[in-house]
């Protein structure tokens, strides 16, 4: 297991010894980086991957508050306690809008991107924060356990749950290896206050990109085509038959994907 510190809090990474191109991959909530067995085991004898469990997730202590710019300056803390330079940044759901918030504001430190099932609730903010702010507080009450039952029966990871019993179990085990105060603290000041699509300074984002959405995953259709148009040279690809928890749900066509992005930035 590797550490390093934000704010006298252990972070927890995962990361392979290649020294081939570095990709770091960050998960969608309560995900952690357990979530990305498949993309870790498919590109680890061609890249450096790196896995990260933002605060309150997996191994990681929690914050008492937390935001997307921390999350996004723990991000790039990662890459300076690894040395690295630039990196493939590969995000899903609030994993994207880290990702988006990087390419934007650190655009020196990254080298590609790859934005998954980003957006939700771009169409309706003042509903979406509620939503978030009712989840916190039913979190912090409840307790993990019925926050992992909640989230698994919920349209966000439901898709993946009912691709049967083994799916289900592995997704159960994702949301409970969280602190549920961690958690609570990530819904209010991530997801309760991440800025609809349409207005990210996405003009500004330079570095080659794919956007990718599921065809299923109704609430990041619209956000995903509006970031593909709004950055320059941006990819869509959107997977018929595939919800919101895309890298989980279809692995292979996502690591087709990805693989296809490295080759676009090799070239």
């Amino acid at each position: 297991m590797a550490f390093f510190d934000v704010a006298g809090a252990d972070i927890h990474y995962r990361a392979n010894a290649s020294r081939g191109t570095p990709i770091l991959f960050l998960h969608g909530l309560a995900c952690g980086a357990r979530m990305w067995v498949h993309q870790l085991r498919a590109f680890a004898d061609t890249a450096h991957v790196i896995a990260i469990d933002f605060p309150g997730h997996g191994r990681s202590a929690s914050l008492a508050a937390c935001s997307e710019q921390q999350l996004t300056d723990i991000t790039v803390r990662l890459l300076d306690h690894l040395g690295i330079a630039r990196a493939v940044l590969v995000g899903l759901s609030m994993g994207g809008g880290v990702a988006l918030a990087t390419a934007i504001t650190h655009p020196d430190r990254v080298l590609g991107l790859l934005v998954a099932d980003a957006g939700s609730g771009s169409d309706n903010p003042p509903a979406a924060r509620a939503q978030a702010l009712e989840m916190a507080r039913f979190t912090r009450a409840a307790g993990i356990a019925e926050f992992a039952t909640r989230m698994a029966a919920s349209p966000v990871a439901g898709s993946y749950a009912r691709q049967g019993a083994r799916a289900r179990r592995h997704l159960l085990a994702l949301l409970h290896d969280n602190d549920p105060a961690g958690i609570a603290a990530v819904i209010e000041g991530v997801q309760a206050a991440r800025p609809p699509m349409q207005d990210r300074a996405l003009e500004k984002i330079t570095a080659p990109t794919t956007i990718f959405v599921g065809a299923d995953d109704h609430g990041c259709l619209a956000p995903s085509r509006h970031a593909a148009r709004a950055i320059a040279g941006a990819e869509l690809v959107v997977l018929p038959g595939v919800g919101h928890m895309s890298a989980l749900e279809a692995p292979a066509r996502f690591n087709a994907v990805l693989a296809a992005l490295l080759r676009r930035i090799a070239t």
